[in-house]
């Protein structure tokens, strides 16, 4: 039960979000972190061997940080300026405000999800002492109440009910 209060309040509020800022602005900031990745992925190394072969030396941190930071701004400058037109016809600005509130319960959605799978996954191969963890030297011992709060949250949710393709509690310990 509480599970799905934390998933209402989130999912509320992204709704709000996503009506204030409207779909187009709200999928470009969604899509500007893995943008802003892929730009230091690609052009990282290259602008770092041109900053160096111009006799200017680049800490490749400082250049990846700039590159980030440099692609995320333009990609919010450009999703600011497209909703600004959008914004200017009457019908496109109301849809994309309400495609907006549905884009933010997507993304609650999957926020949530992947969250609770992924903290699933890790309490699961603790539990199951995969040797990936062996190198963290993780006890599965100290571990235990994060388990127990875990199938405790998950038990009784509606969330989890609906995705129970893909979540479950964890199985006792052996």
């Amino acid at each position: 039960m509480l599970l799905d209060i934390l998933i209402l309040i989130s999912a509320l509020l992204l709704i709000f979000n996503g009506i204030r800022n409207g779909a187009i602005f709200s999928l470009i900031h969604l899509l500007s972190i893995p943008v802003g990745i892929a730009v230091v992925f690609f052009f990282g190394p290259q602008l770092v061997a041109f900053l160096s072969s111009n006799g200017l030396a680049a800490t490749p941190v400082i250049v990846y940080i700039a590159l980030f930071l440099g692609a995320v701004l333009l990609l919010h400058i450009l999703g600011t300026v497209i909703r600004g037109l959008i914004q200017s016809i009457p019908a496109a600005g109301v849809v994309d405000l309400l495609v907006g509130g549905a884009l933010g319960l997507v993304e609650s959605w999957l926020l949530w999800l992947f969250l609770l799978m992924l903290l699933g996954g890790f309490l699961l191969a603790l539990q199951n002492k995969d040797p990936q963890l062996a190198a963290l030297h993780l006890q599965t011992e100290d571990y235990l109440p994060w388990r127990d709060f875990y199938n405790r949250m998950l038990q009784g949710s509606y969330f989890v009910r609906i995705n129970s393709l893909f979540l479950h509690t964890l199985p006792p310990m052996p």
